[in-house]
């Protein structure tokens, strides 16, 4: 059997062959034509009316085994702008991530290396206008703690991140600073963590963690170890790492100052986004407890750093002074 095609028109060039669908029965719902010179790997089907080349019928994507009727096909919904063949087409992606939708990316074609990732957003509602593009985090894999979205919209240089669940818009997840180099998701960003409003001595406290906030005073304490070890020619090797790793320290300690200060007039608005994106992503109308997200200035971080400056700068002195001891002796 063979759908005479869009020119309506039986034995033309345009008419297409009718495959059966799963069912393995023509004239149902699942029968299909190949699609590919109109909208590369995908099918067209005649939707709920039945009949081919009227307004309800729907393109499928082949889906990851590239074969069109078969069960990983998936329906290709129109974005925000109403037409097919554009970027903001999408795909139900629950299956493989919750609460997201897959898109083609740049290329246009499903299943390809550029194909991107979005959260359905606080509506919960794939293809709508607050939707989110996942971006994939250090480790460069989807569905992992590390996913991030840009959310410079609610407030500029912070991201979001779905937490210990994976699943973006429930209660646990995260809010993060994008770090000195301002990008989302990369492994300088530094993480908020939420005062522990019980009041205990066992409460975080306000102050930001991460790769990022610890990296400086790593880097110098390695430096210290190295310029510990009583061999002269490695002294000055070891003295110009520990300044190199000094004023790396610095950068970060004043960023993360920066910062703190000013998260201090942002700390309202911040506190209030996190609460309110949960409250909207949440499926009853449960009252959700306020979080405390204070203002971070870890100051400590700066005086810790010129403390281990000072000591460093003495143990060289005596290296070296204990070095020039030997040598006047031998003399």
């Amino acid at each position: 059997m063979y759908w005479n095609g869009p020119d309506g028109i039986p034995g033309t060039e345009d008419d297409e062959l009718v495959h059966p669908g799963l069912d393995g029965k023509l004239e149902t719902g699942d029968d299909w034509v190949e699609n590919g010179h109109n909208y590369l790997e995908t099918n067209l089907r005649p939707g709920p009316d039945g009949v081919f080349g009227t307004e309800d019928d729907e393109v499928y994507w082949n889906g990851p085994d590239g074969i069109p009727g078969t069960e990983d096909d998936e329906l290709v919904h129109p974005g925000l702008d109403g037409k097919l063949e554009t970027g903001d087409d999408w795909v139900e992606n629950g299956h493989n991530y919750p609460e997201t939708n897959l898109r083609p990316g740049p290329d246009g074609v499903f299943g390809t290396e550029d194909d991107e990732v979005y959260w359905n957003g606080p509506d919960r509602i794939p293809g709508t206008e607050d939707d989110k593009k996942i971006l994939s985090g250090p480790d460069g894999q989807y569905g992992t703690e590390d996913d991030c979205y840009d959310n410079k919209d609610k407030q500029d240089g912070t991201n979001m991140r779905p937490g210990s669940d994976g699943i973006f818009g429930t209660e646990d997840d995260e809010l993060w600073l994008n770090g000195p180099d301002e990008m989302p998701g990369t492994e300088d960003d530094i993480k908020y963590v939420h005062r522990n409003s019980s009041g205990g001595g066992g409460g975080y406290g306000d102050r930001l963690v991460g790769r990022g906030a610890y990296k400086p005073v790593i880097e110098i304490m390695d430096a210290a170890l190295e310029a510990m070890e009583p061999q002269t020619v490695g002294l000055v090797s070891n003295f110009y790492d520990t300044y190199q790793s000094f004023k790396k320290g610095q950068e970060m300690s004043r960023y993360i100052v920066n910062t703190g200060m000013q998260e201090i007039q942002m700390e309202a608005a911040t506190g209030s986004q996190v609460e309110k994106e949960t409250q909207e992503s949440r499926w009853s109308d449960e009252s959700y407890s306020d979080k405390d997200v204070g203002p971070v200035v870890p100051v400590k971080t700066y005086r810790n750093m010129k403390v281990i400056w000072m000591i460093l700068l003495l143990i060289l002195l005596y290296v070296l002074g204990y070095e020039i001891y030997k040598a006047k002796k031998k003399d």
